[in-house]
């Protein structure tokens, strides 16, 4: 299983042009949001994650999935 994640989407859904124009509107470190935007978090914090929800009023499940793996061979 991979965990993959909407958030870009959910940031232009909500009018904002770009993770960066979000962060900057928000006072958000555009550092640990485009980490985690494009899966390159090795771990989610806690307080990044409420501060998204309540930032893009979304829940949690809005923003990742699961996406199952295809078994080669």
């Amino acid at each position: 299983m991979i965990l993959e994640n909407n958030i870009k989407i959910q940031i232009i859904q909500k009018g904002y042009k770009s993770v960066k124009d979000f962060t900057d509107k928000t006072g958000l470190s555009y550092y640990m949001v485009r980490k985690l935007a494009n899966n390159e978090a090795n771990s989610i914090d806690i307080e990044l994650l409420v501060k998204l929800c309540r930032t893009l009023d979304c829940e949690i499940g809005d923003l990742f999935y699961i996406r199952e793996q295809r078994k080669t061979g």
